[in-house]
Parts: C-alpha cells; sequence; structure tokens
C-alpha cells in the first residue's frame, strides 16, 4: 500500500496539463544529497530479507538514480538529473526543486503551475541509523512508510 501511495504521489506530480502561460528558462537541474544519504540503499518491503530488493536507490554527490531491483538487475531506472531536472526547462511549465538538507534530513520539494494551480510535493528521507533510511511524503521520520537499507 505505501508503494502505491509512492507511485501515485509520482504519477499525480506529472498528471495535469502543462499548458500555462508561464515560461522557466533555468537551466536543468543537478540534485546535491548530502553525504550521511551518498551510497546505494536498498528496499525489501515484501518479505524483509536481503534475497527480494524490490527496488534500490543510489545517492551520489550530484545525482539521484532509482532502479527497480538493483542496479545490476537492469528491469528500468530513473535519473533523478535528466528526468525531474529536465521539467525545469518545460516551456509553459513552471517547475521548481528545492532541497533541504540537515544531518539527519533531507527534503526534496517539487513545486509546479499547470493551469493557475500550484502543486507541491514533497519527498522525506530521514537517517534512521547509519545503515537505515525512511522514505515518506510526510515529515515523520518515524513513520517506517518506506525503509532502505544498506547490505
Amino acid at each position: 500500500m505505501k508503494k502505491l501511495l509512492f507511485v501515485f504521489t509520482t504519477l499525480l506530480l506529472f498528471s495535469c496539463s502543462s499548458s500555462s502561460d508561464n515560461n522557466n528558462t533555468s537551466s536543468n537541474y543537478t540534485f546535491h544529497p548530502p553525504t550521511w544519504i551518498q551510497g546505494t540503499w536498498y528496499n525489501y518491503a515484501f518479505n524483509n530479507t536481503s534475497n527480494h530488493i524490490d527496488e534500490s536507490i543510489v545517492f551520489l554527490t550530484n545525482n539521484i538514480i532509482k532502479y527497480d531491483g538493483t542496479p545490476k538487475d537492469n528491469i528500468g531506472s530513473v535519473n533523478y538529473n535528466e528526468y525531474y531536472g529536465g521539467l525545469v526547462n518545460t516551456p509553459n511549465f513552471n517547475y521548481t526543486i528545492k532541497e533541504e538538507t540537515t544531518s539527519t534530513k533531507y527534503v526534496i520539494t517539487y513545486t509546479y503551475m499547470s493551469n493557475g494551480l500550484t502543486s507541491i510535493i514533497k519527498n522525506y528521507y530521514f537517517k534512521i541509523n547509519s545503515t537505515t533510511i525512511n522514505f515518506d511524503t510526510q515529515d515523520n521520520p518515524n513513520s517506517n512508510f518506506l525503509l532502505y537499507h544498506k547490505i
């Protein structure tokens, strides 16, 4: 269920029409994850064992790449700089990205305006410990919404 909410949130972000009179002429966006989150994180939501990795996220110094399965599975992936960053330059679509970082929290805020309506979606990553992070769409570090682990 949590996974479906995550997928729905992502789809909702891009489901509105892009006809607007506002143009954003800034360059493509580059993500800058904090040092404490950099590396490869795995989610094994269905059976809580490292034998079945559902998805993984690689936080680099200047990008984020999300994979279905592991990076080696070659099932599918999303390069955040290319996908989300590319939206910043979409004509007639006002889209911005903001990152906030603390020693235990990394927040990515996506704001877009279409047909005069503004939508804001936030992705929160919380450091639980050195080998566990929690993803949530709300500012709740204790939710255990979607846990990722370093193996």
